[in-house]
Order: C-alpha cells, then structure tokens, then sequence
C-alpha cells in the first residue's frame, strides 16, 4: 500500500467482458482475486527474464497482494524480480546535466516504479539484502515530486551517501520535503533502526560503534520533521477535511511510521522494555533519556491513533505498518506499566486501543494476524496481573504510592511469558529457518530494595513530540504520580553464591522484570534534565 502511490497505470493491457453493478454484487471477490493472482503470477515469472516496465509494476503489485494474504515467501520472490528488473532497465539512473532537455514522462513513470520496488525491500530488514545498507544502492537517484496537479515536474533533488539530500536543479533555499520525498526518507530511516535493533547487542562490533550509531540515528530522526512540509504531518490540534480520507490515511500512515521509528529505536537501548538481559552499550544518562523518548513517542502515537477513529477516519486506508506500531506500542505501554508497578484498568483501558486498531487492519493484511495474537494474549495477560493484585493495593493513591519506600511488587505471573518476550520482527523472511531463543528469565535473583531520588519533573530537550492541545505535555506523565518507588541493585556476577541474603532483599521467581541494567528504575524513568556534555563518550553530532 505504501508503495502503490509510486505505480501509476499504464495504457493498455488485456481487457475482455463487461461487468455492472449487479456482478459486482454477487461475484465472489475473494475466489477471483485469488484465482487472478495465480495466473498472473505464472505470467509475471514466465516472462521474468525479460525485464519490462510492466514486468516491475506487475510483480510489485502481486508482491503487495501476496503480502496481504499473508504469503511472505511468495511476496519475497515478487519483491526481488521487481527490484532486479527495475535495476536492470536503470530506472534509477541519476541525471544529467541537460536533464531538462531528456525528462519525460516515461522517465518519471519508471523512476517511480524503481522508488516502490525500493520502498517495499526496506520495509522489512530481514528480506532486504542489500550489499551494503538500502542507502548505497540510491546515491545519486532522484526524489520523486508529488505531481499534486497531475502535470510533469523535473526533480530537483537527489540521495547522497547515508540518505542525505542533495539539490540537483533549481530550487527554493531550505524548502520542505513533499510527501513522497518524507516517506523515502523515513522508509529508509526506519530500515536502518531495524538493522540497528538487530545488532545492538552483537559481539562483533565495539560499545562506542554501537553508540555511536544510536546517537546519529536518534539525531537524525529528531531533525526530520523540521524539513517535512506542513501537509506531510498530521495534525492533532486541527481537523482535516473529511472529503479525502485517502489522504487522511496516508499523511496519518507517515506520522505513525515517523514516530514507530523513534519508539523502536530508543525501546530497544531500554532492558526493561526491550526484554534483554545484556547491557546496553550506553551510559545510563543515555538510557534514561531513550526510556523517556520510547514512552513519548507512543503516548503521542495513542493520542493520534485515538483521534483518528474519533474522526471516522477509514482505518482500511491504514498501510499496514502501522498495524505493526501498534503491537510495538502497546508491548511498549504495558512493559513500562507493570515494571513501575502502576498497571491499572485505566491504564489497560487506554492502551486497548492499539488492540482495536491492529484488529481492524488484520481484516486487510493477514500478515498481522499473528501480532494480534500475541496482543490479545498479552492483555490477557495484564489483565489477570492486574485482578491478582490485593484489593487495597489497587486503592492505593498516586500520592500514597510516591511516598512508598519499598520494593516494587509485581503479582506472581509464572514468568509472564506473553510480557517478557522479544517483540516479532516486522514481515519476517521465511527463507532462512532460525530458531527462537527465548529469554530465560533468572530465577531467584535476589534485588535490594534502595531509596527512590527525588527529581523533579520535567520535559528533555531536543524532543520533538508534538504537545496535546489543553493537555498534560507527556514528558509530564513521568512525574511524581507515575515515578519508580525504588530502584534495585543486583549482585554482581561471579559473587552471587557468595552473597548472603539480607533482611530487605526480594526474591522473585518471575526475575527477568528485575535481572536488568542499569541499577536503578529511578535512572531508567528519572525525569530529569539531560544535556549531550553529561555523556562520557563525547562526539560531534552535526
């Protein structure tokens, strides 16, 4: 769907019989589009080593068909041949210096193809296979305009190394990406954060790399959006016009996807929200500001995913990353829920609607279906910890928990597996079988509960969430009512069995909650000022 604006109809084609309104009626769709998709795809892989404009746009779109079916395999053949053929005709050829005199629509039209068959290999790390990342194989290619009016435009800027833009014909000094230019850009940021995620925790490249790159991926997805044009950002302070809910849904489709990269991103430099056992690579300044990055970024997501069915919005219009976002972000909520202790039904209740959104579009895209299994399982989940807990806890005041000065308590959830997994990767390749390594959770870990520091609440800089009109900004939400009790320290590894248990510790058979770096949930959730001078490994960002 993201990368079906891209495939513009061509003239001609095969058309026999005439249809009206009373077969459109009674036909079963489902049989015949699946009983077309047959046929044409013996056509498209008969004729798959003659590359043609026709070839790229028809697998593409079968590539998108089988993918909404739910057949990965199938969609990765489609997706490879559309990308091969669209490199073999040089559809990405960079331009000329008499550009001017050479560009035609037949040009633009093939540039565009070239741009969806792209689009569609980043969507997914796994299945992408690029030599070196998807920003080498477009340096030099042209941005494609957004040809509002339907009329021929020459592009004007072009991808250099790592995704920067580069102006290759007149243009306005600092004008604004257009829609279609945001969504490259932010497709392939959002391939980069996958691989990042990937290999956060490998051994084969150093902790500073790793930071590194974190901090020029958190950099540059800050920067993003103060070069997006106004019409490309969907608006929760204003109403749109209801008479085009296509473009409702897209501009709504690019923000979602904008901020998923953020919250995927700095998730994952977080134990407690990313399920990981090892050590991030990354002062605890740093990951205290990506915590509170990854939970503003999704309370914005609920907020606009709440406004957009408020709207009546058509949810069908949804790409289906965003159905993905959803199960990320709702992972995301009740992870920080119950680490701080602080799941409630309201809270449940709030976050439902990532359930209800991922629901919806599992109808259009069956490759989401199993991520809302796994939802439902999870507020399954939460919703037996929360009845498990006892009747005054629940009764417990906001003010009465910040003056608490013990551990944490979490219900017995026998390990809580539906909340203590690593999230699903986003269309994941079937051509490689590898086996799931579940976390095994630490039994018994012994925590020491410690004094909570007060800090006073407060907004980092260098977000770029945008506020909720006549709301509480959600930096604000990690103050004094939603703060850690306490922190934890555990024993350090090699002298646990020479430890000896004191009066004060916990021990829990459900440790993988409290197995973490760093020390302290306090540090992890503090609400602090952050500057980039706190940081021990010092670099120029710019």
């Amino acid at each position: 769907m993201v990368t079906s604006r891209f495939l513009p109809p061509l003239s001609g084609g095969i058309i026999s019989g005439e249809i009206d309104i009373s077969h459109i009626s009674q036909a079963d769709w489902r049989t015949i589009g699946g009983y077309w998709a047959e046929q044409a795809s013996q056509r498209a892989l008969m004729n798959a080593d003659k590359p043609t404009l026709e070839l790229v746009q028809a697998c593409q779109i079968l590539a998108l068909y089988w993918f909404a079916k739910g057949e990965t395999i199938r969609t990765n053949m489609h997706t490879s041949i559309a990308y091969r053929a669209s490199r073999l005709l040089h559809l990405h050829q960079m331009l000329g210096k008499n550009s001017d005199a050479y560009w035609s629509a037949g040009r633009d039209r093939g540039l565009r193809c070239f741009w969806a068959c792209w689009l569609t290999k980043c969507a997914s790390q796994e299945n992408a296979n690029f030599q070196i990342d998807c920003w080498d194989d477009v340096i030099d290619c042209p941005l494609p305009d957004d040809d509002a009016n339907g009329s021929l435009t020459i592009p004007t800027r072009c991808l250099g190394k790592h995704g920067l833009i580069q102006d290759v014909g007149p243009t306005l000094h600092n004008s604004p990406l257009g829609f279609n230019a945001s969504l490259i850009i932010i497709q392939g940021l959002w391939w980069e954060v996958q691989r990042f995620v990937q290999a956060v925790h490998a051994t084969s490249s150093s902790p500073t790399e790793r930071a590194f790159e974190f901090c020029s991926l958190s950099k540059r997805l800050e920067e993003l959006p103060d070069k997006m044009d106004e019409f490309a950002k969907y608006k929760v302070d204003r109403e749109p016009p209801r008479s085009n809910s296509g473009d409702q849904g897209r501009v709504f489709s690019l923000t979602y996807l904008y901020h998923l990269c953020v919250v995927y991103l700095h998730s994952s430099m977080v134990p407690v929200l990313s399920c990981s056992s090892q050590t991030p690579p990354i002062s605890r300044a740093m990951i205290r500001l990506a915590a509170e990055q990854a939970w503003e970024h999704s309370v914005f997501i609920t907020t606009i995913t709440e406004q957009f069915i408020a709207r009546k919005a058509s949810i069908s219009k949804s790409w289906a990353v965003v159905g993905y976002g959803a199960y990320v972000c709702a992972a995301i909520q009740l992870r920080r829920y119950l680490a701080l202790g602080i799941l409630t039904h309201q809270r449940l209740k709030d976050t439902t609607v990532h359930l209800h959104l991922a629901g919806e579009l599992r109808k259009y895209w069956m490759t989401l279906r199993p991520l809302h299994n796994d939802m439902e399982r999870q507020f399954s989940q939460a919703e037996a910890l929360i009845s498990s807990q006892p009747v005054n806890r629940r009764q417990e005041t906001d003010e009465q928990r910040g003056q608490l000065t013990r551990l944490i308590v979490q219900p017995d959830s026998g390990s809580s597996p539906e909340l203590s997994s690593h999230l699903r990767p986003y269309a994941a390749s079937d051509d490689i079988q590898k086996e799931q390594q579940p976390v095994q959770p630490n039994s018994n870990v012994p925590v020491i509960a410690v004094e909570a520091r007060d800090t006073s609440p407060g907004t980092s800089p260098g977000s770029n969430v945008p506020q909720r009109p006549h709301d509480t900004p959600p930096a604000q939400t990690l103050g004094h009512a939603e703060r850690p009790l306490v922190g934890w320290e555990p024993p350090l590894e090699g002298l646990r069995e020479e430890c000896v248990p004191a009066p004060n510790w916990t021990f829990r058979e459900d440790g993988i909650w409290w197995s973490q770096d760093p020390e302290s949930l306090g540090d992890v959730f503090g609400s602090g000022f952050f500057l980039h001078d706190d940081i021990d490994l010092r670099m120029d960002m710019h």
